[in-house]
């Protein structure tokens, strides 16, 4: 090696300890380490390891129950979670977007919060845009509207001690597509800094992994903690077709939209309904009304006298009886349901079952579900 080499090795060496050791007094400066420290290893040879460090996920293996409510005062919502044994965290329906400006009703309740913690259960507040897709696209499309929101959110999940937000926007315009992306996105990385979780309602696409409406499944799983993907409402309230409100299939499809569209399995829950729809047909065959029924109230009909047969095509019961001349058609959301879907769940490795809405089911089906969760993560 020429002697002029041999100077300048050394003097680049020399200069970048000096260099390394002037920023480590002063402060950190990790750009300027690793541009010495590769300089060193090209001229020596040695090889540094100098990636950035792997943050493993914080999140607690498979298996969560997680339940909506609707807010129906502190002592039922106590109540409701006093009769959800294994609840790992409560959704209340609390906050409400309320106009083109991005404004907020909302109505939290202290003792809840207390009480769900004292019993290590999470509250996770439920904002929802009232299913206007377009007061939602007047404040989307404003990043300053959008921030302020975000740090209301943000205010509210610290002095109110909430462990997260549950945003639930729905009926939104595909235009609204990167807006709702980047509001997830900023939301999450607000509230992360203060240690607090993100979660989505997301519903599935008409098209197994045609997903081009106004959410983007992979930006927004990427951002959030965990996305509910709402497995109901195949059939709903005032559908001019009759049918089931979460049949076998349809969940399938939506549970394989989400994972088609890069949601992560470990990031992914399974939205199941405790309703369904009592339909009413003419002579005709046409959907003259539809009205919802509970869990809770299908029991009046299954031990009535009408006959029930189970569909294994769509995994339901299924009940066809007359009544004051009109004909009356339930496909049953009951406890067999509810585990067939739960099944679908453990099959694809999803990270629990979200529940809509606590309160409204029957008691087995809720300690069934949550004692088969319990086994499959143990």
């Amino acid at each position: 090696m020429r002697p002029l080499t041999i100077i300048m090795l050394t003097f680049v060496l020399l200069f970048g300890l000096l260099w390394q050791f002037l920023w480590t007094s002063f402060g950190s400066a990790k750009l300027y380490q690793s541009f010495f420290q590769g300089i060193f290893s090209l001229s020596f040879g040695v090889t540094q390891n100098t990636s950035l460090p792997i943050h493993h996920s914080s999140s607690k293996p498979q298996g969560l129950a997680i339940g909506w409510s609707l807010d129906t005062g502190a002592q039922n919502l106590i109540q409701t979670m006093q009769h959800s044994p294994g609840l790992y965290a409560l959704a209340p329906k609390w906050i409400h977007v309320v106009n083109a400006y991005g404004d907020i009703s909302f109505h939290l309740e202290p003792q809840v919060i207390t009480y769900a913690h004292r019993h290590h259960i999470r509250v996770y507040a439920v904002i929802d845009n009232g299913f206007s897709g377009q007061m939602t696209h007047d404040w989307l499309r404003f990043r300053d509207r959008q921030d302020a929101l975000i740090k209301t959110l943000t205010t509210l999940c610290k002095k109110d001690h909430l462990d997260g937000i549950n945003v639930d926007f729905e009926g939104l315009s595909p235009m609204d597509r990167w807006n709702y992306s980047r509001f997830i996105q900023v939301l999450s990385q607000s509230l992360h800094a203060i240690s607090r979780t993100v979660t989505v309602d997301l519903p599935p696409d008409l098209t197994v992994g045609q997903n081009t409406g106004p959410y983007d499944h992979q930006k927004i799983a990427s951002a959030a903690d965990a996305i509910f993907v709402m497995g109901y409402d195949e059939h709903w309230g005032g559908d001019p077709i009759a049918g089931p409100t979460a049949s076998l299939p349809f969940v399938k499809r939506a549970i394989q939209d989400m994972l088609t569209t890069h949601v992560p399995a470990d990031k992914l829950l399974l939205g199941v309904p405790f309703y369904t729809e009592n339909w009413t047909i003419s002579s005709n065959g046409n959907v003259l009304t539809s009205s919802p029924i509970s869990m809770l109230q299908e029991q009046s009909y299954e031990t009535a006298h009408w006959h029930t047969s189970f569909l294994p095509n769509v995994g339901l019961d299924f009940i066809r009886y007359h009544q004051s001349g009109v004909i009356h058609e339930i496909w049953l959301e009951d406890l067999r349901a509810l585990l067939l879907l739960y099944d679908l769940a453990v099959q694809n490795h999803l990270k629990g079952i979200a529940c809509w809405y606590l309160g409204i089911e029957q008691p087995s089906a809720w300690s069934s579900l949550v004692a088969s969760l319990h086994a499959t993560s143990a």
